[in-house]
């Protein structure tokens, strides 16, 4: 993970588990939001505001939900 992402990451990962967590079971949920954190760690970030990074890591993980529902 890229240091610049870890403050965003620490404040988020509980609302990401809980996301995933209300439409999968517990473990899928934690895979499903490891998957996310390395997904936006390959996306260019820097520069967005904290509003603009929490959107993006909730459309990566829509994404992902839609993509492990297939």
């Amino acid at each position: 993970m890229r240091a610049a992402l870890e403050p965003h990451i620490a404040s988020e990962d509980r609302a990401l588990i809980a996301f995933f967590r209300r439409r999968v079971g517990q473990a899928e949920a934690e895979e499903l939001a490891q998957e996310t954190w390395a997904r936006l760690a390959r996306c260019e970030t820097s520069g967005l505001s904290t509003d603009t990074l929490r959107g993006l890591t909730f459309t990566i993980a829509r994404r992902l939900l839609i993509d492990h529902h297939r």
